[in-house]
Parts: structure tokens; sequence; C-alpha cells
């Protein structure tokens, strides 16, 4: 059975592991992703949320949901186990994410990714993102576009 939850100190681990995979796998781990990994406590002391999907208690997707500002939050560190990729995990998260930017007065989400990673950009633009700016970031080596949904 799938739920989503809050983050809780006992997924600590399951968001660090699950997001150090994929970026490890397909780009260089940065400062930032440390930052944000080690200390999750700051996302939430900030005003953000962490979701964690679970089948039956297992911890299979996590996603930070950053507020940048009163009316704007960042997706974040969204990763699912490589087992569940392609399963639809990732439709949960961004749906959730959604609800929970609303509850809190969200009025848009905000996203940096990679254009390599086309199932994740396919992803986004099938939940109503846009592209907003393409080419390099300044916080993110990786990051070479960003997408924002007004909700």
């Amino acid at each position: 059975m799938i739920s989503v939850v809050k983050f809780e100190d006992k997924y600590r681990a399951a968001f660090r592991e699950m997001n150090l995979e994929w970026i490890s796998k397909y780009f260089k781990v940065e400062e930032k992703d440390l930052e944000q990994l080690d200390h999750p406590e700051q996302i939430l002391e900030a005003g953000g949320e962490i979701l964690v999907v679970l089948d039956h208690e297992a911890p299979i997707g996590v996603c930070a949901l950053i507020k940048l500002d009163s009316q704007t939050y960042e997706i974040a560190k969204m990763a699912v186990i490589p087992s569940r990729r392609g399963a639809g995990i990732g439709h949960v998260l961004l749906i959730e994410a959604e609800r929970v930017a609303k509850e809190k007065g969200g009025k848009r989400l905000y996203l940096i990714s990679n254009t390599t990673l086309e199932s994740a950009i396919r992803l986004y633009k099938n939940h109503g993102f846009e592209v907003i700016r393409l080419g390099p970031h300044p916080d993110y080596e990786r990051g070479d576009i960003e997408m924002e949904k007004r909700i």
C-alpha cells in the first residue's frame, strides 16, 4: 500500500541515500546538495516540507518543498529508488507537493533541473511546468533549465 507522509527523522537516511544515488550516477554531488541532505531540518525550519512516499512503511520516494518566499516553493531533491522508477511515484510526489504548497499559501512552484534528464523534464511538463530559463545556473553546476508552475 502506497502512502505519502511528512518527513520524520527516521527518514533522514532514505532522503540522503536516494538523492546521492541519482545525483552521483549522472552528475557530481555539489556542496549545496550535501548541505540540504545532511541538514534536512533546515528545510523544515525555513517553512518548507519534505515528503516521503512509503510502500508498506518502506521509503521509495522523496521530495523537498523549499520555501523561497511567501508565495514560491521550490521542488528539490526529488528521488525514487531505482526499482520503482517509471511506476508513477514521481507523479504522486508532484501532486502531493502541489497540494502542500497550496495549503501553505503558495502560488508558484519552481524547479531547477538538467535537460539530459529527459523523463524528469517530461514529467514536469506533464504536470504543467513551463520552461522559464535555459542555460547555466549560478547555484548548481548541473542546472541548465529552470521551470515554474502557477498554482
